[in-house]
């Protein structure tokens, strides 16, 4: 249902020199640039387009002054897979194009990856169950069915690895109230009246679970 979530760190270390005469120096701004799109091509030539996956730089930071080759530059970013195999294979792929960047350009790296939650499975009778509960709460045209996977990611996965379990979405939004504004935004907000529906639900959902109802 959603995507395993993992955090990068890349460090590259160059030489300063006087920016009139950058043949004295090691440019790490420049070679993090390289290394930068040579990342970006990983997800569109070596994986499979059939598994989706993202890799999205989130901060970048280097350079004192305007005239100084910068001798040290820092990347952090994400990475998103819904297939394991690939999530094991991109941190090799990210570090082999850092490392062949790096060395072209005479340059040093760091490079640290690491793993987060995983993909977010859910078990299918669970779903069955979580259906079935939430259909007699709020009726069944009211119950969406996401075909598709999206790319975040929720550590409710993490409780999945170790019992069978089903997460759902609870709609919260409210053109009336002003609650349609989704997350990671500075207006983000809850229509409360919603956690009503959803504590129902998850009642439900519970009680069918220990009567042993399918």
């Amino acid at each position: 249902m959603m995507a395993s979530a993992d955090v990068f760190t890349i460090e590259i270390y160059g030489k300063s020199a006087h920016g009139a005469r950058p043949h004295e120096g090691v440019d790490a701004i420049l070679t993090t640039a390289m290394a930068i799109n040579s990342l970006n091509h990983i997800v569109a030539r070596r994986i499979d387009p059939l598994h989706p996956a993202v890799i999205s730089l989130g901060t970048i930071e280097g350079g004192t002054a305007p005239n100084i080759i910068c001798d040290h530059v820092k990347v952090t970013g994400t990475v998103r897979t819904v297939n394991e195999q690939i999530r094991k294979d991109i941190p090799k792929m990210m570090e082999e194009s850092i490392k062949g960047i790096t060395k072209s350009m005479g340059a040093k790296y760091r490079f640290d990856y690491e793993f987060g939650q995983p993909e977010l499975i859910n078990d299918d009778k669970m779903v069955d169950i979580l259906v079935k509960a939430a259909s007699e709460v709020i009726g069944r045209e009211n119950c969406i069915d996401l075909k598709e996977p999206v790319m975040g990611g929720e550590d409710f996965s993490e409780y999945l690895q170790i019992v069978p379990g089903a997460f759902f979405r609870l709609g919260t939004c409210n053109e009336a109230k002003g609650t349609c504004i989704s997350q990671h935004n500075s207006r983000f907000d809850v229509d409360d009246d919603a956690l009503q529906i959803g504590m129902k639900v998850l009642s439900a959902t519970a009680l069918d679970f220990l009567a042993g109802k399918a």
